[in-house]
């Protein structure tokens, strides 16, 4: 799995191999870069973003609970997460499989 460096890196890397140009390299750099700021903000703002062929994300709210976990009860605060619904293209591809 790639970390967050990693994934923008090779996007970035993927996007100026396709051109064959290394001052896109740059340019690529700041596409990717506000790409993620533009969901972050509209994640932010709206809670949800929907990407053509990869899905719709969404921010969860989860309230705050317990679990047991090894006979202990570990108290979990109320947060947010993001979930992604897969678009049907995408589902399809992955059970290509």
């Amino acid at each position: 799995m790639l970390n967050p460096k990693e994934l923008t890196e090779k996007l970035r890397d993927r996007v100026s191999q396709r051109f064959d140009n290394p001052a896109v390299k740059k340019a690529a750099k700041a596409v990717v870069d506000e790409f993620i700021q533009l969901i972050t903000d509209e994640l932010k703002n709206s809670g949800e973003v929907r990407i053509p062929k990869l899905g719709v994300l969404k921010v969860i709210k989860r309230p705050a609970g317990m679990k047991t976990e090894a006979g202990t009860d570990v108290k979990i605060p109320a947060h947010k997460v993001i979930r992604l619904a897969m678009s049907k293209q995408l589902k399809e591809l992955l059970q290509q499989d």
